[in-house]
Order: C-alpha cells, then sequence, then structure tokens
C-alpha cells in the first residue's frame, strides 16, 4: 500500500468514528428523555391512584410486572440481532434503529407497568418495580464506547 492509500484509510475511519460518536450522543440524548419521560409517568399516575383498588385485577397486576421484565429481557437480545447486522454502508441507519427500537421496547414495558398498576388497579409495589426494571434495562441498553470496535463498519 503506497502512503496516499494508508491516508485515505485513516482519513475514512476518523470520518467513521466522528459519526459514531455523533450518533452515539443523539441516542444517548433520546435515553435520557425516555427515562425522564417514565419517571414523570410514574409520578402522574401517583396523583391518580388514589382509591383504584379492585381484588379481581390483581391478576392483572402480576402480568404486567411479567410483561415488563419479558419485554425489558428481550430488548437486550434484539439490540444484539441489529448491531450484528451493521456494515459500512447502512451503519447511520441501523445503529440508531437499534437503539431506538430497545428504548422503546423498554419504555413500554414500563409504561404499561406503572400505568395497569396505578390507575387500573393499585399496586405500588409493583409499580415501582416495573419503574426500576425499566429504567435499569435502559441504562444497560445506552450505547458504549467500545461498540465501535466491535461492529464491522472499517
Amino acid at each position: 500500500m503506497t502512503n496516499a492509500q494508508l491516508d485515505n484509510e485513516r482519513g475514512s475511519s476518523i470520518i467513521k468514528e466522528v459519526e459514531f460518536i455523533v450518533i452515539q450522543r443523539k441516542v444517548r440524548i433520546i435515553g435520557i428523555a425516555i427515562s425522564l419521560g417514565i419517571v414523570m409517568a410514574y409520578i402522574f399516575a401517583l396523583f391518580v391512584s388514589r382509591e383504584n383498588i379492585n381484588p379481581k385485577m390483581a391478576i392483572l397486576n402480576l402480568l404486567s410486572l411479567i410483561f415488563c421484565f419479558v419485554i425489558c429481557l428481550s430488548s437486550f437480545y434484539v439490540r444484539r440481532f441489529f448491531l450484528k447486522a451493521i456494515n459500512s454502508n447502512n451503519f447511520s441507519n441501523k445503529y440508531f434503529t437499534a437503539y431506538i427500537i430497545t428504548f422503546a421496547m423498554c419504555d413500554a414495558g414500563g409504561l404499561v407497568c406503572i400505568i395497569i398498576n396505578l390507575v387500573l388497579n393499585q399496586n405500588m409495589v409493583y409499580a415501582t418495580t416495573g419503574l426500576i426494571i425499566s429504567i435499569f434495562c435502559l441504562l444497560i441498553n445506552f450505547p458504549r464506547k467500545e461498540d465501535f470496535r466491535l461492529l464491522n463498519i472499517r
């Protein structure tokens, strides 16, 4: 390889790293906004849940917590599946999509658990557990700096 080809390859690599950092920051901002949205939904649902106690719907509380756990847990596998399909041609779209879909899954699981456990039938323990599970899974799904080395975008 000539020096010109090496310089061109290094420049291309630096451009891809900068693009990676920009997309990663956008994904983190969206993740933080989704986390704050879940917390705000929990706080607002606390004001509604004064006297919504219905013992006949107690199974619904447990099912919503199980749904939250399953959806948030499956978000890890969905993220891994999408990240495996990334190459240099589709990096911008697929990387962003992989994280948005996993954040949406965690958001949906947490919101379903919070709404069912606080608005439909009051159960503070399950609602708080659903909030913690969804926020925890969102934080674990955040993009990392070492993702760039793991991707096939060179």
